[in-house]
């Protein structure tokens, strides 16, 4: 059983200020799971009590540049920020940016706006509350070992808010990192071993092999057209307990021309972990018969096929109860291809030729004299 790293934070501040009181205010990091090699996770703040008014922030956090690329990637998912202002209503905090320091630092930097009267700040200033609000959802690309992701740890914490006790000049005051706790460890419930798709004539067929099941729950199979949002196209009920490898399947009735799957892998108690993500193209070229000539044959069966990659491909003879008189294997190039069959021994009659290139198939029916 591999271990997957969950990247949870909990830090507590205190507003320091003179014209207020020290205020108590909690930002949690919690995992949202691996797509392929991207990690997201969301940046969330709450109160102890009262309200706070989010100035400028940046939240720094030190990693084992082991397990990232040496391009690592910090972004931030758009759309994904629920902060309000005191009416309620949404508020941007524009420019948001992101960075990395010195490739073991990673930094999200987000800047507060500045009002400069009272109705300015009601409108532009984001209220938070005791209920926890998420700032924003994050991404970080490019992490060389997802299965052991580990290694952040919550660094300089340099948090603004505003001082309430006179509106009419609002102004900034410092919130300091108090506590931090260290990235917990949780135990997968299951190992997936692999994760497959093949675009069909009807459909995309999806398969996946796993074991070592454990309180599992179930499967929460995911589709997108653009590989980053994504939606539960149904689901595929697992054995909740097994120590042998157990196979499972899932077609999609409806798929794009172009269609990106992962699968949701959830346990009984709800915690979940993604899978890689894996693409199926319904408009690759596939294996193509152009014709078999001359017909009647006499001696050599001249076969004229389009295949879609290099290849070995098959061309099997069977007679009109399916049994098999004659297989030849040619490896076939990328494109057009053309090769000749002695069909000399055949005695008189019909039969079909079959291409298949282990992948799909073309069958025609030929005719010798």
């Amino acid at each position: 059983m591999r271990n997957f790293y969950a990247f949870i934070a909990l830090l507590a501040f205190n507003i320091l200020g003179f014209k207020s009181n020290a205020q108590t205010v909690f930002v949690t990091v919690s995992n949202q799971g691996f797509v392929g090699t991207d990690f997201f996770f969301d940046l969330n703040i709450a109160t102890a009590s009262g309200t706070l008014y989010i100035g400028d922030c940046d939240f720094s956090f030190p990693f084992n540049s082991a397990n990232f690329a040496a391009n690592c990637v910090l972004s931030r998912v758009v759309g994904t920020s629920n902060l309000v202002n005191n009416g309620g209503s949404a508020v941007a905090y524009v420019p948001a940016t992101t960075k990395t320091n010195n490739g073991t630092v990673l930094t999200i930097n987000i800047q507060g706006p500045g009002p400069v009267d009272q109705p300015d700040f009601d409108s532009r200033v984001a209220a938070v509350g005791t209920t926890p609000t998420r700032i924003s959802r994050f991404k970080l690309s490019l992490i060389s070992n997802p299965s052991g992701f580990s290694g952040l740890t919550c660094g300089t914490m340099n948090i603004n808010g505003y001082d309430i006790t006179d509106l009419a000049t609002p102004y900034m005051e410092n919130l300091k990192s108090t506590t931090c706790t260290t990235p917990a460890s949780v135990a997968l419930p299951l190992t997936l071993l692999n994760f497959t798709g093949k675009a069909q004539t009807e459909n995309n067929a999806l398969n996946w092999i796993t074991a070592d099941e454990k309180n599992f729950s179930r499967f929460e199979v995911q589709s997108s057209s653009n590989g980053e949002s994504f939606k539960t196209l149904g689901e595929v009920k697992g054995l909740g307990n097994a120590s042998t490898t157990q196979k499972y399947a899932f077609n999609d009735d409806a798929p794009a021309a172009i269609s990106y799957y992962r699968l949701a892998m959830i346990d009984i108690d709800g915690k979940t972990e993604y899978s890689n993500v894996i693409s199926l193209n319904r408009n690759e070229p596939k294996l193509n018969v152009l014709r078999a000539y001359p017909s009647p044959i006499e001696n050599i069966l001249t076969v004229d096929f389009i295949a879609p990659k290099v290849n070995a491909t098959q061309l099997i003879i069977s007679d009109a109860l399916g049994r098999v008189i004659q297989t030849n294997s040619k490896e076939s190039q990328a494109g057009f291809n053309t090769t000749n069959i002695d069909v000399s021994s055949l005695a008189s009659g019909v039969y079909f030729l079959t291409l298949n290139d282990g992948e799909s198939q073309q069958v025609q029916k030929i005719v010798k004299r």
